[in-house]
């Protein structure tokens, strides 16, 4: 893990906190030192930020993320119907001078008995592109991974199956995972096969290297019989060892009505040290609180560090954090630690009266796991949520749908070592749009040596309020009209606010949820009106 100051270049996605599928590998940070800029004017645009040139795309596709980068030019897959397996897809390369298209390489998807298979992801790995793919056969009740490697022009190797799951059945033909290992030398190839009652669930391992030699595979019988086990995430540390974040559904009709108050699952990682061949677990359930989300990763010195929010009830609301750490060499839990928001943060978003009667907050899903260098964390989450209007005309009986989108505040709370919270800090962010999917809204997130920011479209009417420190915001319902805002957190909790760009000045909109950054200096975004597009950077602090 690369690590600036006391902010790591790093952050990992939660389970249980998606908001939209565009990319669920959070570790996307990309950037180079930049020149021969097109020109716009001074009001058109911040010092801060620099565009690229015009582009224009075709027919119905889109661009769906950034994947990586080399020496010269990063890479940007783009489909037809979105980040799906049913349409077309494109590698396309862009220079980091200039940020102008080189090249767009359709994906060839490999053909196998006449079939074709279908897209699983694209990765970038250690310099290295890797494309996975897979194809169910119904006649032999199959499920078959394959992988091929593919060079910084865009040309296709060979494919070599990879991994395979027995399945009957299409609609329980089991899932592959792959994740990349934390030294960026590996990738770990998963699946667990088709659920059976009365028997215990199986996962199988592979482990790889960016050329696709095998270097060890392993299947395991977990110890939960007739229990449905989600394994939501994986890391690799730089040792090799697997661990899996674990949630575990108990069948609750054996057990006692009193427990009716207490979870009825619980979360464990379950760990796997290959040169030891050995399975460990560790629990990380919480009594009798309800753990809304949770997501681990691994420390700058190799411990295991969990972190998550949790609720007093089913609600799936949350009233406070957990973090704890896991030595790597004793495997013994090194800290542990729960605490509640308090009283006045708890009131920036409700009243005295609601705080008192033990109200949460709702609909607020964790997006960021952020390691610090001394230990702690911070985390990050965002308020969201979805409505349905209708309307019927009297005339002629046709109803028609109006689909809201809210992408609202955001919360910060950095951890302590030792689990308490050093601070809270709410984000005030209001984003209503209707009919469009939340395509404009929500964030983006960046790391650097003194700050944590986080860039999101603005209604430009704000901007007082924020200046005045009191006052109601106004929503972000228009993007076309909409302001770029930068929000930055220093280590103390304290926020800058600075205004990037107008819409309006530059013809583009951002879309903050395409984003990347491998650098502490400057970040990689993406901007859109219409079918024009171009990319841009954004210079931090």
């Amino acid at each position: 893990m690369l690590l600036v100051g006391n902010w790591p270049t790093k952050t990992t996605q939660p389970y249980f906190s998606m908001k939209f599928a565009v990319n669920n590998n959070m570790k996307r940070f990309t950037i180079f030192m930049l020149s021969c800029w097109i020109s716009l004017s001074a009001m058109a645009q911040s010092p801060d930020v620099q565009w690229g040139e015009n582009l224009r795309l075709k027919g119905k596709a889109i661009i769906t993320d950034i994947i990586g980068e080399d020496e010269t030019g990063f890479f940007v897959l783009k489909a037809t119907g979105g980040y799906f397996s049913s349409g077309k897809m494109w590698l396309e390369r862009y220079a980091s001078k200039d940020m102008s298209l080189q090249f767009s390489e359709e994906l060839k998807f490999p053909v196998i008995d006449g079939r074709t298979a279908n897209f699983e992801e694209l990765l970038y790995v250690n310099g290295q592109l890797i494309l996975f793919t897979s194809l169910y056969n119904k006649e032999a009740g199959e499920n078959r991974a394959y992988a091929q490697l593919v060079s910084n022009k865009g040309e296709l190797g060979p494919h070599k199956e990879i991994d395979l799951i027995k399945a009957e059945k299409k609609k329980n033909n089991g899932t592959f995972n792959f994740t990349i290992s934390d030294d960026q030398k590996s990738i770990l190839v998963s699946h667990n096969d088709p659920f059976a009652k009365q028997k215990n669930e199986t996962f199988s391992y592979k482990l790889y290297d960016t050329q696709l030699n095998l270097s060890w595979a392993k299947n395991f019988k977990l110890p939960y019989k007739d229990i449905s086990v989600k394994i939501s995430e994986h890391v690799i540390d730089q040792q090799g060892n697997i661990y899996m974040l674990a949630k575990l559904y108990e069948d609750r009709e054996k057990k006692d009505k009193k427990l009716k108050d207490v979870p009825s699952y619980h979360y464990v990682i379950i760990a796997y040290y290959p040169a030891e061949n050995k399975l460990k677990e560790f629990d990380i359930s919480l009594g009798n609180k309800w753990i809304t989300s949770v997501t681990f990763d691994i420390t700058h010195d190799g411990d295991l560090a969990i972190g998550g929010f949790y609720s007093n009830n089913l609600r799936y609301s949350i009233v406070g954090t957990f973090f704890l750490t896991i030595d790597q060499t004793s495997k013994a839990i090194k800290s542990k630690g729960l605490k509640a928001f308090d009283k006045q943060f708890l009131m920036e978003f409700m009243n005295e009266r609601k705080v008192d009667r033990g109200n949460e907050l709702e609909q607020f899903y964790f997006d960021h796991f952020i390691l610090k260098e001394d230990g702690g964390a911070v985390f990050v989450a965002e308020q969201y949520y979805t409505y349905t209007t209708s309307y019927v005309d009297p005339r002629t009986g046709a109803v028609t749908y109006t689909y809201h989108y809210f992408y609202d505040d955001l919360i910060a709370v950095s951890i302590n070592p030792d689990g308490s919270i050093a601070w809270a800090r709410k984000i005030p962010k209001r984003q209503h749009t209707s009919n469009d999917g939340g395509y404009f809204s929500s964030y983006a997130l960046a790391v650097t040596n003194e700050y944590v920011h986080i860039v999101f479209n603005d209604n430009p009417y704000n901007q007082e309020t924020y200046k005045n420190g009191n006052g109601k915001l106004r929503s972000m319902s228009n993007p076309k009209k909409s302001m770029a805002l930068l929000a930055s957190l220093d280590h103390d909790g304290n926020i800058k606010r600075k205004p990037l760009f107008k819409a309006q000045d530059i013809e583009i909109i951002l879309r903050p949820q395409i984003y990347y950054q491998p650098s502490g200096s400057e970040v990689t975004v993406f901007g859109q009106k219409g079918r024009n597009y171009k990319f841009g950077r954004i210079k931090l602090d």
